[in-house]
């Protein structure tokens, strides 16, 4: 039918109720995330600046043990702000002061205000600045002693050692003396007064030295015990020598012979040489069927 030259299909139904699929179909947002934990950490290769250089201040920022990138840190000085500077795909955000503090000791601190995704974290570390530049000291050397237990004068490690350097830095101090009118000491202040103090005169690398040995095998009179899978003790009874070795791989590796640990011992006298074994069973045998690691093997040097 016509009416007003709108012509209406009468087989068309207009249908007012929402499209049900839809609806079931639409994906609720999903819940919001709790902030991860960070660590903030304040990266300083020293403690001791001076006036007037130019300074680069570092910090790290880390969640869940990964580095956070794009993120701001900002650095303080005595709660007072510095400079701040973005964390890079490390995760370490650096910014370059010219110091400017006068002359003292000062907290230094990072600080990460946090973010939706992040909780906030800062890190501090006490520092000093001197008004000018101290003279350089000379190195001091440290040679570190062999901590390691003394053996039996019949017995010699065969191992092989190389050394290895360590670095840190000291304060050093000396006593300087102040000519001062002080009238606590002196009220007519007619006389000047000298006064000692503790003075920080400079600050120097200290080079640690020590060797890292690897032991292979022990001489014991003339016999040749190679251990180099093992941790050996030593004691003496009677004329021999008895050498108890615990297995690194089956054992704590500390000499010392415990129950469940794979040991080996040998009672040695010149050219003479017994040797036992134990794995399962807490008593030496001179075959243990259950000894399953390397055994560490015994030769005569002449």
């Amino acid at each position: 039918m016509t009416f007003d030259n709108v012509t209406v299909e009468e087989n068309v139904t207009v249908n007012d109720t929402p499209d049900q699929n839809v609806i079931a179909n639409e994906t609720p947002d999903d819940p919001p995330q709790d902030p991860l934990a960070t660590v903030t950490t304040l990266l300083l290769n020293r403690v001791d600046l001076i006036n007037g250089e130019l300074f680069s201040l570092e910090a790290s920022l880390f969640a869940d043990d990964a580095p956070v990138s794009d993120e701001e840190i900002s650095f303080y000085l005595d709660y007072d702000l510095i400079g701040s500077g973005m964390t890079n795909e490390e995760g370490i955000a650096s910014y370059d002061w010219e110091v400017d503090a006068g002359a003292g000791s000062f907290l230094l601190e990072a600080e990460y205000a946090g973010s939706d995704a992040f909780y906030d974290s800062s890190d501090a570390e006490a520092i000093t600045v001197e008004d000018e530049a101290l003279e350089p000291l000379e190195d001091r050397i440290e040679y570190i002693p062999d901590d390691r237990p003394a053996l039996p004068q019949n017995v010699e490690r065969v191992e092989d050692c190389h050394e290895v350097e360590s670095i840190s830095y000291e304060d050093v101090y000396d006593t300087c003396e102040e000519v001062v009118c002080d009238a606590l000491l002196n009220e007519s202040c007619e006389q000047d007064v000298v006064v000692e103090y503790q003075c920080h005169i400079g600050r120097r690398t200290v080079r640690h030295i020590s060797n890292q040995c690897t032991v292979n095998a022990y001489q014991v009179d003339n016999i040749q015990v190679n251990t180099a899978e093992y941790s050996c003790s030593f004691s003496v009874e009677d004329e021999n020598t008895v050498m108890i070795c615990d297995s690194i791989y089956d054992g704590n590796g500390d000499g010392v012979c415990q129950s469940g640990e794979t040991c080996q011992k040998f009672f040695i006298n010149g050219q003479n040489v017994q040797s036992l074994e134990r794995n399962s069973d807490d008593e030496f045998r001179e075959w243990d069927p259950s000894f399953f690691m390397e055994r560490a093997t015994t030769e005569v040097i002449t």
